[in-house]
């Protein structure tokens, strides 16, 4: 019999939960859909492999140019963008159904937004220690109608809840 290894369950049901269930809940494993994935650490590489894998036309965002040959030559993303880089940026607004947000750091999520098509969703998997500064304005004002959002677990601490906020209401999930 085999014998079990805690910690590769333990990571195993973590990727599940932070990436494969937020992509088929969100409808974002459809062929055709174009979806950013933040961040090129662990959970990062995951959800370009998935999102590959379900037919998902993906663009991996990243701060760090340097990450592009890994990005789309090893893991085979289909594009790259630089998020400091304000023409590149620009050139991909309103382009995506979906973005998984995996940075566990503060960062900017306007930018993030602008990315969206109309209804498009925003999936946050990272866990930044600091709160995070969603001003509203710009979501009110801009060609968005209504980006999601999703905290996990472990950003929010809510044990097994997780929110759903939109700008028209809050919807408690417990599918997590």
């Amino acid at each position: 019999m085999e014998e079990k290894h805690p910690e590769i369950e333990a990571y195993r049901r973590s990727i599940h939960d932070q990436i494969y269930s937020p992509l088929k809940h969100f409808g974002l494993d459809k062929p055709g859909m174009h979806l950013g994935v933040v961040g090129l650490g662990g959970l990062g590489h995951v959800a370009v492999k998935f999102a590959k894998a379900f037919g998902v036309k993906v663009t991996v965002i990243s701060r760090s140019p340097s990450k592009k040959e890994e990005a789309v030559k090893q893991l085979g993303a289909d594009s790259f963008l630089v998020s400091r880089d304000q023409d590149e940026m620009q050139a991909a607004m309103g382009t995506m159904d979906g973005i998984i947000d995996t940075v566990s750091a503060v960062h900017p999520l306007v930018p993030l937004i602008g990315l969206l098509k109309t209804h498009g969703k925003l999936v946050m998997v990272g866990g930044p220690e600091k709160p995070l500064e969603l001003p509203v304005f710009p979501l009110l004002m801009g060609k968005h109608s209504t980006p999601f959002f999703l905290f996990n677990k472990l950003f929010l601490n809510f044990g097994s809840t997780a929110i759903l906020a939109s700008l028209d209401s809050v919807t408690y999930l417990s599918y997590i």
